[in-house]
């Protein structure tokens, strides 16, 4: 039902202490206060929106290069990444992974190990590093790897023994 018409067909004034539907909508435009309130709410979360951390912006290009495959590319990036965040273990993790495809173990495991380090109840780089450790040959600090890993994500034991049986059968076939 809509508001009453007088005689001369112009609107009624609205009941005394009862704001028109309109008002109710846009009650912070109409109280300057509540409007200021929330233009400040506003352009903060825009401010935090629109502030960039470089060492998550060189994480993203490292990623990006990592995936097209310029792995020379995505280690500089991964490590600026470290280099303004010390402590980014997954910059660390990543930067492992691309020196594991490019064969250089050593620094593989190193950079897994700082992952783990920083972060250590993330299976995954127990995991990561276990597989580079049996690259290496070093066998029993690999088992030691796999079993902090499986001792944190349990949700990776059925991975881990697929693994496990494939590289046996894999060392098996390789034996004369």
């Amino acid at each position: 039902m809509g508001p009453a018409k007088n005689t001369q067909t112009r609107l009624c004034p609205p009941r005394r202490g009862a704001l028109p539907e309109f008002s109710k909508r846009l009650h912070p435009f109409i109280f300057p206060s509540a409007f200021l309130a929330l233009l400040l709410t506003c352009s903060d979360l825009l401010a935090k929106s629109q502030r960039v951390n470089p060492s998550e912006s060189f994480f993203r290009l490292g990623k990006a290069c990592q995936a097209k495959g310029d792995l020379d590319r995505a280690i500089e990036d991964f490590s600026r990444a470290v280099l303004i965040s010390s402590d980014f273990a997954d910059a660390y993790f990543n930067r492992g992974r691309v020196f594991q495809r490019k064969g250089d173990l050593d620094a593989s495991v190193s950079d897994l190990n700082r992952a783990a380090e920083i972060h250590p109840a993330d299976p995954l780089n127990y995991l990561r590093c276990g597989f580079v450790r049996l690259r290496q040959g070093r066998d029993a600090e690999a088992h030691k790897d796999f079993e902090k890993s499986l001792s944190l994500g349990r949700h990776l034991k059925g991975f881990l023994e697929a693994c496990t049986k494939a590289i046996l059968l894999q060392r098996q076939a390789l034996m004369p």
